[in-house]
């Protein structure tokens, strides 16, 4: 509810003084003191008036002059400040008749303020009314008040006028029982047209609306459908409320299509919630036309012209053919689109499906391949064939695909009279099609060496369906089968180095396996220290060219990058036996003959 202007004058002269007012009013403490009839105003007048009777001060000769000023202040202003500086300069003057005269004008202005707390707090009351009881307080506080007497008993202000103006507006809502008029459509009616409300009443108002029993924000035309409810509740809680539906969709069949056959009954479902009526013309009598409720069933054969009309006049007409016939699949091919020779199929590679049928379906046939349904597409056949096709892509959308011969059905095809096809597997076709996603593998590797370096190469290659092609180092080695032994020899032979042997499966799956061939036993140099006559212990160093084990070197410390470092005392012949991770074999010698202190 929309609150009323407490301070708003027409007066341009007395603007400052409401700005004032209304800058007072909004002080929490000096309302709170007006509210409670002026007790602190009370208590100063006994203050002063205590004073004046204990204290005989001389007043200059202006006091009256002071004391009127600030009374015209007060007059102008109605601040609480400005009314109690008044009355203490008023209380302080010695000449009654001029303290009598300017009391009565100081009660004027008191009187003014003690009624405009009176008509804000009614404003409070009923800007506040969460409902009729609260607007009932707010009659009883206006009536308990007498409102209208104390303002209309007050001295002529722009105040006055201001108070009055607000207490008219308020008298207006408090006396308000009349509830608020609604036109533009009548209650409980429907329509397909947009609805522009027109609102009337005397006071302030608000509309709730409901669509579809959810809140809508209200607007003068309607243009949404739905079921609307309206309700206006104006200032005094008085209500009115209306209640219609917009309705701009025709009626639709549920169950049965334009242009449709259908072999068996049909049953004539119209989908709308505001129907009104159904006309059906029956061409095989004469055209007759009844009207037949809904969901009512068909059984004649016939051609029949339905109109479904509702309760906002929205028509729908269709027409309809009772009839018997059966579709037949007559041959089903399937084939790799990427390779049509061949009876295999790979990951990324694409079949194609055709399904060649006696007459034109109305609804496409489904394949269901993996649990995937796709939908059959229509293609111009040759010769007047009816051929549907699909094409799919073996990729993630396939993943439960098993591999093997492909395995499928062809179902929920239907012909024009709605007559439903048998459900075809993939024994129907005159052709298989084997899926193989899997390369061949390496079924076991007795290599000598390992992480793919080998001085020795044994290796047996797998695959299911068939290796139909092998490749070492790019040279073609004839192979059918499901297995190959590859052993480093005559046949197979492998160079020192990078190696690769790629096999190829029926599907065109690859393994292609990269390794190093390593024949050469490890290089080591020997660094020794001193090399020729010397009394101090000799330091010898073995540098190789890649890493090593040793048969035994437990007193040989490792430096990092395949170097290793001992301590000679004495002169020695010694010698090592070492390899490579491969295998690869190899040994030094260390023979010192050149330290004269153990000589």
């Amino acid at each position: 509810m929309s609150g009323i202007g407490i301070f708003i004058f027409n007066s341009n002269s007395s603007s400052e003084s409401l700005k004032n007012i209304e800058q007072d009013s909004l002080e929490k403490e000096e309302k709170q003191k007006l509210r409670k009839e002026n007790v602190i105003i009370n208590a100063v007048d006994n203050d002063y008036s205590s004073k004046s009777k204990t204290q005989k001060e001389t007043l200059p000769d202006d006091s009256y002059y002071k004391a009127l000023e600030a009374l015209k202040k007060a007059e102008a202003s109605f601040l609480l400040k400005d009314v109690k500086l008044a009355e203490e300069l008023i209380t302080k003057l010695q000449n009654k008749k001029h303290q009598q005269e300017l009391t009565e004008r100081l009660n004027y202005v008191r009187e003014t303020i003690e009624a405009n707390e009176l008509v804000t707090e009614l404003e409070y009351k009923v800007n506040n009314s969460k409902n009729i009881k609260d607007l009932n307080k707010a009659r009883t506080y206006y009536i308990e008040k007498d409102l209208k007497r104390v303002v209309l008993s007050l001295k002529s202000s722009p105040l006055k006028e201001n108070i009055l103006n607000r207490l008219n507006n308020l008298q207006k809502i408090l006396s308000d029982k009349e509830s608020p008029i609604i036109t533009g459509i009548n209650n409980n009616s429907f329509t397909a047209q947009d609805v522009s409300l027109n609102i009337k009443d005397d006071n302030e108002y608000k509309v709730v609306i409901t669509l579809n029993d959810k809140d809508f924000k209200y607007k003068n035309t309607l243009t949404k459908e739905g079921k609307y409810v309206v309700t206006v509740i104006d200032s005094a809680f008085n209500e009115s409320t209306i209640t219609f539906t917009i309705d701009k969709t025709s009626p639709s069949f549920k169950n049965i299509t334009d242009g449709m056959y259908y072999q068996e009954n049909i049953n004539v479902l119209v989908d709308e919630d505001n129907l009104d009526k159904i006309k059906a013309t029956i061409y095989a009598d004469d055209y007759n036309i009844i009207e037949v409720p809904n969901n009512t069933q068909l059984t004649k054969e016939s051609l029949y012209y339905l109109e479904a009309i509702d309760k906002a006049g929205n028509k729908t007409s269709i027409q309809v053919t009772i009839d018997k016939t059966a579709p037949k699949l007559e041959k089903l091919q399937i084939y790799n689109l990427n390779n049509i020779n061949s009876s295999y199929i790979k990951e990324k590679e694409t079949l194609r499906l055709l399904a060649t049928f006696s007459e034109e379906l109305q609804i496409s046939p489904i394949i269901n391949i993996a649990g995937q349904k796709l939908k059959l597409n229509k293609i111009s056949g040759g010769n007047g064939e009816v051929i549907y096709t699909t094409d799919i892509t073996i990729d993630d959308s396939l993943k439960n695909l098993k591999e093997g011969n492909i395995k499928y059905t062809i179902s929920d095809y239907q012909d024009k009279a709605l007559n439903t096809g048998d459900s075809i597997s993939e024994e129907f076709a005159n052709q298989i099609l084997i899926y193989d996603k899997t390369p061949p593998v390496i079924l076991k590797n007795t290599s000598i060496g390992s992480d793919d370096i080998y001085s020795y190469i044994n290796l047996k290659l797998y695959d299911k369906e068939g290796i139909v092609e092998l490749k070492i180092n790019d040279k073609l080695y004839p192979h059918r089968g499901n297995y190959i032994d590859i052993v480093d020899g005559d046949i197979y032979k492998f160079k020192d180095g990078k190696n690769k042997i790629e096999v190829t499966d029926k599907a065109k799956n690859k393994l292609i396996y990269n390794f190093i061939v390593d024949k050469t036993e490890p290089i080591v140099e020997v660094i020794y220290k001193y090399g020729n006559q010397t009394n101090k212990n000799e330091l010898v160093t073995l540098k190789f060219n890649e890493e090593v084990t040793f048969d035994s070197m437990e007193t040989w410390l490792y430096k990092g990058n395949n170097t290793y470092q001992k301590t000679f005392p004495k002169n020695v012949v010694q010698t090592l036996n070492f390899k490579d991770k491969v295998g690869n074999k190899g040994k030094v010698k260390i023979n010192i003959d050149w330290i004269t202190k153990n000589s």
